[in-house]
């Protein structure tokens, strides 16, 4: 019986995808320690650049008995439940298609299960690939997160730390803890064809699961996770925190609500918006600013009247 299932959910990203599959393809360890699923969740017809990034696609995934299934779900979290309930290892490990793994990914998933038996969850560090566009000049490296990048150094974390998070760009699980907890929310993630950027279904899935499990940060399981042209602009990045907020307050994570929400505080966040933005510290700014107007509304449904 193979150990691990690496489930890529794709959406009409074939081009990077490709990129993805084939990192999977020579491992530090052989084929025979690891499965490899990719739930294709596209909604819309495929143009013939789109078709031909395909082909390609599923030639590797057959040449090298990777699992490809086209399911329509709900958003990146129902293709993850879809991918649960398709997979029968012990080990599930949730990648982005845009995420290309290191050489010995797989060897070291499975080595931080075997050593800990207590351990339900581990992440790992995910490295900005800036291969396709240039790292914009106006953004801080404190703002990769809303990119879903991660590095906590080179020490393992534990979930007690303090600003633990997980992304799922580079998480796995033992699955059985699903049967403890049940499946990823459906009601946050992203939606293939919709605008929003929900977030926040890996941690608050995680927040369902007991203390008496380990959840850690480990720093050996990299992926280098590719910025596509599109979200390295500052529209992208406004659009991205402002769904944030939506996120924290549909999971009840009152962060913000613990900074100061008086009228002048509001004020002076509207002049960080309202501010042109060309350095790092000022595009930081707005974007704080940005997030925490936008939780406040969404939290007390009155900025002029209800924040205290």
């Amino acid at each position: 019986m193979k150990h691990i299932t690496i489930c890529i959910c794709s959406y009409n990203n074939y081009d990077v995808l490709y990129k993805s599959i084939n990192s999977l393809v020579k491992q530090s360890v052989t084929q025979s320690e690891y499965d490899v699923l990719i739930l294709d969740n596209t909604t819309n017809s495929l143009t013939t650049k789109h078709k031909q990034a395909f082909a390609k696609c599923m030639i590797l995934c057959k040449k090298n008995n990777f699992k490809y299934v086209r399911k329509i779900t709900s958003g990146l979290s129902g293709a993850r439940n879809a991918c649960i309930e398709l997979t029968d290892t012990p080990i599930i490990h949730f990648i982005d298609d845009d995420a290309v793994v290191h050489f010995d990914f797989v060897e070291n998933t499975i080595k931080c299960f075997n050593e800990n038996k207590n351990l339900v969850v581990v992440g790992g560090k995910v490295i900005a690939d800036w291969s396709m566009i240039k790292k914009p000049e106006w953004l801080s490296n404190n703002m990769l997160g809303f990119l879903s990048m991660l590095d906590f150094g080179n020490d393992v974390k534990k979930r007690e730390s303090e600003g633990f998070w997980l992304v799922g760009a580079n998480i796995a699980f033992r699955k059985n803890i699903f049967n403890e907890i049940g499946h990823f929310d459906e009601g946050l993630g992203r939606k293939g064809n919709s605008n929003t950027l929900m977030g926040q279904e890996e941690n608050e899935i995680i927040s369902r699961i007991s203390d008496e499990y380990d959840v850690i940060y480990h720093p050996s399981i990299k992926v280098d996770h590719i910025v596509p042209p599109e979200k390295a602009t500052q529209t992208w990045f406004l659009k991205r925190v402002s769904w944030q907020a939506v996120s924290d307050v549909m999971t009840n994570d009152l962060w913000f609500a613990r900074k100061p929400g008086t009228k002048k505080h509001i004020k002076e966040n509207l002049n960080k918006i309202l501010n042109e933005t060309n350095t790092e510290k000022d595009f930081t700014n707005k974007l704080e600013a940005i997030q925490y107007l936008v939780f406040h509304l969404l939290h007390t449904g009155d900025l002029d009247d209800n924040i205290t």
